[in-house]
């Protein structure tokens, strides 16, 4: 462990994330966070937490302007989506690159509360020089894991940062508080949506019935009109002022009415 956090804690799950943070970070004064999504990236990003953003902000906003936090919301990989709270502390937050698009994950800056929480999927409290990024070592920090309520997946951690009073176990219980009204919120609107659908299939169409019509009727003997002709009329041969003669033409007329 680093020579500023050596002894400083001996929470066993803090020391064991400063060995995986010096294990991809080789030492402290070389990280820093990067601002990695802009405002287009951020709306789509945050879109899966926007039921719970309502709740976190009426239970944790205020408290924190009112005693000089901020209150951050993270994706599942620690990259800080919403940035509220006091606005002095809030300007002082992005003088260290806490802001939003920042990538705070334990990857990037090392052990800290959101990071940490992220991780762990449980609550963290990081105080002051148990922060592995060095800007971080003034601040204290305590962070919670946001997890869908039906699921349990990940779905980023909500935090609270500023001074001595982000550490103090009343604000890991409000935090806590916060985070299952927001889980039970998020229930409440995914009973709410209408079950998923299937594509809508036309119905199938009635198969073809040609019309009921009577067959046509039979030439008479000895007429010489083509079958192609025929058509539903009684057929008869023209008279013919020879009884020998062919007849070579036929006169039609309308058949009879049935009954």
């Amino acid at each position: 462990m680093g020579a500023a956090a050596e002894g400083s804690t001996t929470d066993p799950l803090l020391r064991l994330s400063w060995a995986r943070s010096l294990s991809h970070l080789a030492a402290p004064e070389r990280c820093a966070p990067r601002v990695v999504l802009d405002r287009t990236d951020l709306r789509e990003a945050g879109a899966p937490l926007r039921a719970l953003l309502p709740v976190l902000d009426e239970l944790l906003t205020p408290l924190a302007e009112d005693t000089g936090l901020v209150v951050a919301v993270t994706d599942p990989g620690g990259v800080l989506l919403r940035v509220r709270g006091s606005a002095q502390t809030r300007r002082r937050a992005e003088d260290m690159g806490f802001l939003e698009g920042a990538d705070w994950s334990e990857h990037a800056v090392g052990t800290n509360a959101p990071g940490t929480a992220l991780v762990l999927r449980r609550p963290v409290t990081v105080h002051r020089e148990q922060h592995f990024y060095p800007e971080a070592r003034p601040w204290s920090c305590t962070a919670a894991p946001l997890l869908h309520p039906l699921t349990g997946e990940l779905l980023g951690a909500v935090d609270l940062t500023g001074g001595d009073a982000a550490a103090d176990p009343a604000t890991r219980a409000l935090i806590g508080a916060a985070v299952r009204a927001a889980r039970a919120e998020l229930a409440l609107a995914l009973r709410r949506e209408p079950p998923a659908r299937g594509p809508v299939l036309a119905p199938a169409s009635a198969p073809f019935v040609p019309p009921l019509t009577a067959p046509p009727a039979a030439p008479a003997p000895g007429c010489a009109c083509s079958a192609a002709r025929r058509r539903p009329w009684s057929w008869r041969a023209a008279p013919s002022s020879s009884p020998s003669a062919t007849p070579r033409s036929c006169w039609r007329s309308p058949a009879p009415e049935r009954g």
